[in-house]
C-alpha cells in the first residue's frame, strides 16, 4: 500500500521539489536499484535500514513498521519522461512510547537487533530531505508526530543537516542521551594499526596466549562470504552465543523464537546480496570465536562477537577480533566499521582507536510544540536512568555476594 503527498522543497532548490511517500515494506524492498543507487551517493550507509533486514524483521515479527521514502523529482520528471531519483530512507516503527506515556510515537532503530538509527540520505541534498520527511511526518494524519530517533550521528554533514532542517522549520528536538562507542577508521595497514593501538607487552601477551591455545591443537582462522557459507557458519554462531552468558541470561538469539527466525531470514538475504562475512577462529576446526560483520556501501558495522567461555583464560574473542580488525583494515572498499557496542567500553573499545559520536533524539515534527516535548522527553530520561540504576544494584549485590560466598570458603 502505498500513501503520497507530494511536498516541495525550500525554493532555493530551483524547480526541483522532492516528494515523500509512505510505503509498506514489500513495496520498499522492490526499491532494488533505486536504493544501491542512493546507498551510493550517501555519506552515511546504514545496514539497518536495507530492504533485506527490514523484508526479514516485517515477516518474522509482524511490527507497524512505516518507511519514507523522499524522491527528487524535476520538472521533466513529474511529465513522465524520466523516472525520479531516490533521495532519502528512514524506515520506522509506529508503537507505543517507552516511557510509559499512554500515547504513539514513531522510533527508529526498528529492532533491539539495529543498533544505528540514521536515514539513508543522498549527501547533496541533506537539508532539504530532513526538511521533506519532517513536512510529511507532521502533515500526515495517520503517523504520530512524535520521532524517538536513537543511535543517530551526532556530529557531521548529516547532523548538522538535522539540525538545520529542524531550526528552519521551528521544530523541538530534545537529546535523550550522548555516549561514543569505538569505530574502526584509518588508512593504515592492519598490522601497522595493530602496532600502533596495541602496546608492546600487550601484543606480546596475546602472542603468548595464542601459543598456549596451540598446544591444545591447531589454531586457524576462517573467514565465510559465500551464501551457503554464511548460513551454515551463522548456525554455529548462534550455538556458540547461546551457550555463554548470553544464553544463561536468556539474551541470546536462541533464547527467542522471532529473535531467531529474523536473525535467520536477516542473514541469509544480507548473503545473497554479499553484504555479510563471517570469521571464526577455530581449534582443531572447532569454532571458538566468532563474529559477524554487515555491510552496506562502504560501511561495515561489527554486529555480533561470541566465543567460548570455557577458553576464557586465552582470550579467543580478542584474538579474533586482532585477526578481524586486519582484514577489515586491508579490505580498501571499507571506509569505516561502527562497532555497534552501545556503550565505550570492552575489548574492541580497547582495540579501536577511534570514536563515533551517538546521540539519541526525542523530535517533534510540529512547530513550536514545547512542552509535549519536554513531558515524554524526561519520562524517557527517568525510564533510562531507573533502568542503568537497577543495573548497578544488581551487580554490586552479585559482587557481594560472591565476596560473602569466598569468605565462608576460607573460613571451612
Amino acid at each position: 500500500m502505498r500513501d503520497d503527498i507530494g511536498l516541495f522543497c525550500p525554493p532555493s532548490l530551483g524547480t526541483t521539489d522532492i516528494r515523500v511517500e509512505v510505503v509498506d515494506v514489500d513495496e520498499f524492498a522492490q526499491a532494488g536499484d533505486a536504493w544501491r543507487d542512493l546507498v551510493s551517493r550517501t555519506a552515511v550507509p546504514n545496514v539497518f535500514m536495507e530492504p533485506a533486514v527490514v523484508l526479514a524483521l516485517d515477516r518474522s515479527t509482524g511490527i507497524d513498521i512505516r518507511v519514507l521514502m523522499a524522491w527528487h523529482v524535476t520538472a521533466g520528471d513529474m511529465g513522465g519522461d524520466k523516472p525520479p531519483r531516490l533521495l532519502g530512507v528512514w524506515v520506522v516503527t509506529v508503537g507505543r512510547s517507552p516511557s510509559g506515556l499512554p500515547i504513539r510515537i514513531l522510533k527508529s532503530p526498528i529492532s533491539k537487533y539495529a543498533y544505528f538509527g540514521a536515514p539513508v540520505v543522498d549527501t547533496e541534498y541533506a537539508s532539504a530531505v530532513f526538511t521533506a520527511l519532517f513536512d510529511r511526518i507532521a502533515l500526515d494524519p495517520k503517523l504520530p508526530k512524535l520521532l524517538l530517533a536513537g543511535d543517530m550521528m551526532d556530529e557531521g554533514p548529516l547532523a548538522d543537516a538535522l539540525r538545520g532542517a529542524l531550526a528552519a522549520r521551528g521544530s523541538r528536538a530534545v537529546v535523550i542521551e550522548r555516549r561514543k562507542r569505538a569505530k574502526l577508521q584509518s588508512d593504515l595497514t592492519g598490522s601497522s594499526y595493530l602496532g600502533r593501538s596495541l602496546s608492546g607487552n600487550r601484543r606480546r601477551r596475546y602472542q603468548q596466549l595464542r601459543k598456549r591455545l596451540a598446544l591444545m591443537g591447531a589454531v586457524t582462522t576462517t573467514s565465510h562470504r559465500s551464501s551457503n557459507e554464511v548460513r551454515s557458519a551463522f548456525e554455529d554462531f548462534l550455538l556458540l552465543e547461546a551457550s555463554g552468558w548470553k544464553g544463561k541470561r536468556r539474551s541470546a538469539i536462541l533464547n527467542d523464537a522471532k529473535s531467531t527466525a529474523f536473525a535467520r531470514a536477516m542473514i541469509a538475504d544480507l548473503a545473497e546480496a554479499d553484504l555479510v562475512a563471517i570469521h571464526a577462529l577455530r581449534l582443531d576446526g572447532r569454532a571458538i570465536a566468532m563474529s559477524v560483520e554487515l555491510r552496506s556501501g562502504a560501511a561495515c558495522f561489527a554486529w555480533r562477537i561470541s566465543f567460548d567461555e570455557s577458553l576464557r583464560q586465552f582470550a579467543p574473542g580478542i584474538l579474533l577480533l586482532h585477526e578481524v580488525t586486519v582484514a577489515l583494515l586491508d579490505d580498501r572498499s571499507i571506509v569505516v566499521t561502527d562497532s555497534c557496542n552501545h556503550r565505550d567500553v570492552g575489548f574492541v573499545a580497547d582495540c579501536w582507536a577511534e570514536r563515533l559520536s551517538i546521540v539519541d533524539l526525542l523530535i517533534d515534527t510540529r512547530p513550536a510544540r514545547a512542552a509535549m516535548i519536554e513531558t515524554v522527553g524526561g519520562a524517557e530520561r527517568l525510564r533510562r536512568r531507573a533502568r542503568e540504576n537497577a543495573k548497578s544494584l544488581y551487580k554490586a549485590a552479585k559482587r557481594w555476594g560472591a565476596s560473602v560466598y569466598k569468605g565462608h570458603a576460607r573460613g571451612s
